[in-house]
Order: C-alpha cells, then structure tokens, then sequence
C-alpha cells in the first residue's frame, strides 16, 4: 500500500484499528509513552456527555459511528504526533475508512483468534454489542470486519500470545521501516 505520510512531519499519527479485545487501548498506552495517546470511545463520551452504551441505546448504532467519525476527524486534525486507539467498529462506515485512507496516519490493525478475542472483550462486560451470545458475535463480526481492517491497515499484527510490551516494541520497528522507506512495513 502506497504511504499517505506527508514531508511536514517525522511520526505520521499511529491509528490502531481491530476488534474489541484486540489490545488497541493496553497497546495504544504502553505505545505512546510520553506521546499523547487518544482513546475514541473516551473522546466519543467526553464530546457527548454519555458512556457509549448509552448512545447505542438511546440513538442507535448508525448515530453512534456518525459521533465516532467527527471524534477521528477531530483526533487526526493536529498536525503533532500521537497515537489514537479506535473502537472496533470505526471500518464499518465507507467515509471512515475513507478518511483513515486519506490521512497521514499510519494504521496498525491488532488482532488475534475470535476465543482469545471473545476472552479478552468480555471481561469489561461494558461490551453493548457482546450482550448475547458474545463468542458467536465475535466471529459475525470479525468476518464482517476482516476484509475492512485490511483495506486501510498499513500493517496487520497478530497480538496472540504476545505482551503488550512486545506488540507495542514490533509497532515500533515497523512505524520506523515505514517512515525510513515511506511506505508500510512487511
């Protein structure tokens, strides 16, 4: 995939993209460091004054990702670095995937397998989309998401198995092979 990392910066912004549980908020956090470190859905509830269940809820899924959008929009308009961590769902929608194309980021998609993904997402319970039968939601959505978080990942990274140090150390080489040769890592 071509680089969309413009000349006026060293560190294009990092977007980790995947799905719930993939590890985008541990490995967004331990990834920034000192850098600022930009969680959606927390930007997404700040903006709107209600916890994402809420949203979902009280408005509905598709009012929920027009919120999540304008939160990117808002997110990536700085021109400094930072790292900005995504709901899962933010590839569901042609103009996020378009933006997230368009902008000078570099997009990581974390995943692992749907068990350890269904583990991992169902121990906060504040899942609104996990609600029933969590496991056969995981896997619905994952075929459905697979093919979207490929069209605008610059890399795919397997969390499986791995710390969250270590996920955040091969993000890092592979950011500094992208920038080094301006175009996505291997």
């Amino acid at each position: 995939m071509p680089s969309r990392r413009s000349d006026r910066q060293d560190r294009p912004v990092v977007v980790l993209v995947g799905m719930m549980g993939a590890g985008k908020t541990s490995v967004g956090r331990e990834f920034a460091g000192r850098s600022e470190f930009v969680d959606l859905d927390k930007l997404i509830e700040q903006q709107s004054g209600r916890t994402i269940r809420e949203i979902f809820e009280t408005d509905g899924e598709s009012a929920f990702r027009k919120l999540e959008l304008q939160a990117l929009r808002d997110a990536t308009t700085s021109g400094h670095y930072k790292v900005i961590s995504t709901g899962g769902g933010i590839v569901t929608t042609s103009e996020s995937r378009q933006l997230l194309q368009e902008m000078d980021v570099f997009v990581v998609w974390l995943t692992a397998s749907n068990e350890e993904l269904t583990r991992r997402a169902t121990k906060s319970g504040n899942r609104p989309l996990l609600d029933h039968d969590p496991g056969a939601k995981i896997e619905e959505l994952m075929n459905q998401r697979a093919p979207l978080y490929a069209e605008v990942a610059d890399l795919a990274l397997n969390t499986q198995g791995l710390s969250v140090k270590q996920v955040a150390q091969l993000v890092e080489e592979a950011l500094k092979h992208h920038v080094a040769d301006g175009k996505a890592a291997p």
